[in-house]
């Protein structure tokens, strides 16, 4: 019973991704955070009694590392409230990753698979909702972007896509009966057209990227039946661009390096190395990237890009180990793992975004982590009986 609670919170947060920013309870109290509340819970009630735990990956020591050389870069932030809270988000990440890996490692992945599709589901409805009422006058000030659950719309675009990832993956090698592979097929459509609806030039790029890499993996069957369905599936995918996305959505996703975003992003960026120059090794301190520049049109304003703000704000030391992160994550799947077009697909659905937004904190970065350490077995869970604390095993 107690474990079924804790998976019961642990998909809960799962489940909460695509839609957090629209989870408040108010008073500071959230869906996600009653959640975690309930995943630790559960997690001590299990692990008092006697149940069996999972030695986390040799990476998330690494991430325990960059985490706390997060926390020592408090001594000299740029600001300190900011990089305390940061610290914060950065140790309930890190909590919420081992949760899922445990989970994963012992039950495999289907199952957080589908909660977060149905995640995605659910903010998909929110979207053609407010497609189908029009923009709300926030939206117009946004380019009449539309969003869903009060998310940016950039970050809704990345939780989407990463959905259609995932949807793809249990295509492939999880889910079996016809009527549930029709369902995936729909909703990778209908993510498609939703992720253009946000506007997100990285999100287009995303989603470009996803059916360049469904062409080539799927190039030796174009003659078969599994082809017809690729053609038939792309064809109207872009049948329904055209008909549901205004066309000054698709001008904006369009306007590549001449966006009027991007060229502010570029001098975001610039003033970022300026202020990074002065203390290369350390940084201006974890989640203060905003308080350091000395452009005062410019002051506030967050990286819209991961490896530059972890740069900026932990210095090399830090860059270097978060970046240890991903080698560890690429070493794992393209010298030891049967399932490297797994990992490609995600690691390109998620790249473009790293180039945009800042997701070194985002829960779904690390929750891409956590799926891809624990690895993929499809069709079959992993044989690990409960047992004993003494009787903890390395994966």
């Amino acid at each position: 019973m107690v474990d079924k609670l804790y998976t019961f919170f642990l998909f809960g947060l799962v489940f909460i991704i695509p839609i957090e920013e629209g989870g408040a309870l108010g008073e500071g109290l959230t869906v996600a955070l009653l959640c975690g509340i309930g995943c630790l819970v559960f997690f001590l009630c299990n692990v008092v009694s006697g149940k069996k735990i999972v030695r986390p990956n040799v990476v998330f020591f690494a991430a325990l590392l960059f985490i706390i050389w997060s926390g020592v870069s408090i001594l000299w932030s740029a600001d300190m409230v900011s990089s305390i809270a940061r610290v914060k988000t950065l140790a309930l990440d890190l909590l919420f990753a081992y949760f899922l890996f445990s989970k994963v490692s012992l039950n495999g992945v289907k199952n957080p698979f589908l909660v977060y599709v149905w995640g995605c589901a659910v903010a998909l409805g929110l979207l053609f909702l407010e497609y189908y009422r029009g923009p709300s006058s926030m939206d117009v000030l946004e380019e009449g972007r539309f969003t869903a659950a009060n998310m940016n719309q950039n970050n809704l675009a990345c939780v989407l896509a990463v959905g259609i990832a995932l949807a793809y993956i249990l295509f492939k090698s999880y889910v079996t009966n016809k009527f549930g592979k029709v369902l995936l097929v729909g909703f990778i459509l209908l993510a498609s057209i939703g992720i253009f609806l946000t506007g997100s030039r990285a999100g287009a790029l995303s989603v470009g990227s996803f059916y360049f890499i469904l062409l080539f993996m799927e190039r030796r069957s174009f003659f078969s039946r599994k082809g017809l369905l690729f053609i038939v599936v792309f064809m109207f995918a872009i049948f329904l661009l055209s008909v549901f996305v205004p066309q000054y959505l698709l001008n904006r996703v369009s306007e590549g390096q001449n966006a009027g975003t991007f060229l502010l992003r570029v001098e975001i960026w610039k003033a970022g190395f300026e202020a990074w120059i002065k203390n290369p090794l350390f940084g201006v301190g974890s989640g203060a990237y905003a308080f350091s520049l000395d452009n005062p049109s410019l002051y506030g304003r967050v990286a819209h890009n991961t490896f530059v703000s972890v740069l900026v704000e932990t210095g090399i030391i830090g860059f270097f180990i978060y970046l240890f992160l991903w080698g560890g994550l690429v070493r794992k799947f393209l010298l030891k793992s049967s399932q490297q077009s797994f990992f490609i697909i995600l690691f390109l659905i998620w790249f473009p975004f790293a180039f945009s937004l800042t997701l070194d904190y985002a829960k779904v970065t690390w929750f891409i982590w956590a799926i891809l350490l624990a690895g993929f077995y499809p069709n079959k869970r992993r044989a690990i009986p409960l047992g004993a604390i003494s009787e903890v095993k390395s994966l």
